[in-house]
């Protein structure tokens, strides 16, 4: 019973593509809304000289650390400032160099939307990946084992589990937590107002779609939606 065979990632011990003898599953990317680019107001409009920002009208200290990139031929590490708010690590404008032209929009002077900074908010990084749910569905045998796996507190990546199973049941879900947004066609949320809120909430699970022996016969993915 547990034979299981399949793929992993480097650094993961678990199958998290695979089959065992009860049951195959595979994974797929999906179109979920995961990460808003937030404005914010600082208390100085170089972001290098900041130390504080704003949220309604209270002024909060900036969380700041330093980074090292350790570059293969270079004998000493890229060092780097980076500067958090409660929405996550403010977006220096040197990206825009190594962007070409994905980030114009956000640093276009013209662009009146724009406060002094953008900070990128993606509270499923703020989670630890959780080995459990693969551990799981390695030795899951019915359709009520994977999702009750899903329980555990899985908050991403995010993906669509497909599986079939000997009991004769295939099915779809998607996996990880889906953002609660009042606007998900909001470009850039107002992280400067306590309407805006931290940490971001989450739909339950029990709310989420699952899709078991459809009608059709089959289900097909295409890294996108079902």
């Amino acid at each position: 019973d547990d034979i299981v065979i399949g793929t992993a990632p480097p650094g993961i011990p678990f199958i998290i593509i695979g089959n065992n003898k009860y049951h195959a599953y595979c994974f797929t990317t999906d179109n979920r809304d995961i990460a808003d680019f937030v404005q914010e107001k600082l208390d100085n409009d170089n972001i290098t000289l900041a130390k504080h920002y704003y949220v309604d009208n209270d002024k909060l200290p900036l969380e700041i650390r330093y980074e090292k990139i350790y570059i293969k031929g270079k004998l000493n590490p890229f060092e780097f400032e980076v500067k958090s708010t409660r929405n996550g690590p403010i977006i220096e404008e040197f990206i825009k160099e190594f962007s070409n032209t994905n980030l114009d929009y956000i640093f276009k002077s013209d662009n009146p939307q724009i406060t002094n900074a953008l900070t990128l908010n993606i509270p499923l990084f703020k989670k630890p990946l959780n080995l459990h749910y693969f551990h799981s569905i390695m030795f899951a045998k019915t359709s009520n084992e994977f999702l009750t796996a899903l329980d555990k507190g899985y908050y991403g990546p995010s993906f669509a589990l497909t599986w079939a199973n000997i009991n004769g049941e295939i099915g779809y879900t998607p996996i990880g937590h889906f953002l609660l947004k009042d606007n998900p066609q909001q470009v850039f949320a107002q992280g400067y107002s306590s309407s805006y809120p931290s940490p971001m909430p989450f739909i339950p699970r029990n709310e989420t779609p699952v899709l078991i022996n459809p009608k059709k016969g089959y289900i097909a993915t295409a890294n996108g939606s079902p």
